[in-house]
């Protein structure tokens, strides 16, 4: 909870004596403040919400949490703070944490000081960061070194004499069916009818499942194409390169419009020649730029409609872009999506991005000595 909330909410209209009982049960049963408000309250929940859209901090879309950097907080910090680390910078360390009540600095205090990192706080909505914490706790369907995982959908959690969120109890299974092993057929007696039906175990199909998301280009590959390209657009065609079969496109980053400038095999030709967005219009090149990332589904906003055209199917429901950064300036920036576990694909596309600032970096200053 923060101060600066509850003055906003107080001096917004809502009744002292709901947001004292929400303060109360946050200091005596540890529910946190926004959640015990708006469970008991409904009807202040809009109002919560347009205080918190207020505050001066980006915003993410799409809650991922990294379960590494979860571990290395205290448990239960995340479901006391309703919020959840969600990415780490490769180059500088930097960890931004999604977060709901993003009015005081106690969020970004108590993680800088467990992950020993410098801390970026996003704003997220409650249930976002319900669902991120109830795919922490009920991993479905997955591989447990695959971080990304399909999550369960989040309970509906009564947070009332509770703290954090506790998983229904499992329901008992049918009773176990016996395997009887019997003797093969040759051993049984010709002439003797079975006592019991024989079970046909035959396999009606083959099963193939579907192989392993891979990008087709090794990372040490594509930083040495990197580090020998000679212009920016060459640059923007090895990223693309180093990310397929993922689905990119990277864009120059220039005054009023954002240009396309190279773009994997999977989206329409059209792309590299004609296609630009404008820029300033919160699209998720301006928001990565504004913000250092996006990760999310594209939205569906008149901005973006031309950009769903390109894309292939399924492309647009989770996407990631990032800015390259010359001297603090972004020159390029990137749209990844279709990227399978989406923990190495971003971290691979953070790396990959800081080697493009250094190529591009590099070419300026050979153009500058006339070279």
């Amino acid at each position: 909870m923060t101060i600066e909330l509850v003055r906003r909410l107080l001096a917004g209209g809502a009744p002292a004596a709901a947001v004292e009982q929400a303060l109360i049960a946050e200091a005596s049963q540890g529910v946190p403040f926004v959640a015990a408000l708006t469970e008991r309250f409904p009807e202040l929940a809009q109002m919560a919400e347009r205080e918190l859209e207020r505050a001066e901090a980006p915003e993410i879309h799409w809650v991922r949490p990294v379960p590494e950097l979860v571990r290395r907080v205290p448990a239960g910090m995340c479901e006391r703070l309703l919020a959840v680390p969600v990415h780490e910078d490769a180059n500088d360390g930097r960890v931004d944490v999604a977060a709901v009540d993003v009015l005081g600095p106690h969020v970004g205090v108590e993680f800088a000081f467990h992950l020993a990192a410098p801390v970026r706080v996003l704003r997220a909505r409650l249930p976002e960061i319900r669902a991120a914490l109830a795919s922490l706790a009920v991993p479905v369907g997955r591989a447990s070194g695959d971080s990304r995982g399909s999550v369960r959908a989040p309970p509906d959690v009564s947070y009332s004499g509770t703290q954090g969120s506790v998983p229904p109890p499992r329901l008992p299974s049918d009773a176990p069916i016996p395997l009887v092993r019997r003797p093969p057929f040759s051993q049984r007696s010709a002439g003797t009818a079975p006592s019991e039906p024989v079970l046909n175990l035959s396999r009606s199909k083959v099963f193939s499942p579907e192989p392993p998301f891979a990008f087709e280009l090794s990372f040490e590959a594509a930083t040495a194409e990197l580090a020998r390209a000679d212009s920016a657009e060459q640059v923007a065609r090895v990223l693309c390169q180093a990310l397929e079969p993922a689905v990119v496109l990277v864009v120059a980053v220039r005054g009023g419009s954002l240009e396309v400038r190279a773009a994997s095999r999977s989206v329409a030709d059209k792309a590299t020649s004609s296609f630009s967005l404008p820029a300033g219009k919160n699209s998720v090149f301006d928001i990565a730029v504004r913000a250092g990332f996006y990760l999310g589904p594209l939205p569906s906003t008149w901005v973006h409609a031309e950009l769903r055209g390109l894309l292939p199917s399924g492309a647009a429901d989770e996407v990631y872009s990032a800015p390259v950064l010359v001297a603090s300036r972004p020159v390029l920036a990137l749209m990844m999506a279709r990227f399978g576990p989406s923990l190495d694909a971003t971290r691979r596309a953070d790396r990959l991005i800081v080697a493009a600032a250094a190529a591009i970096e590099r070419i300026l200053r050979s153009k500058k000595r006339g070279g």
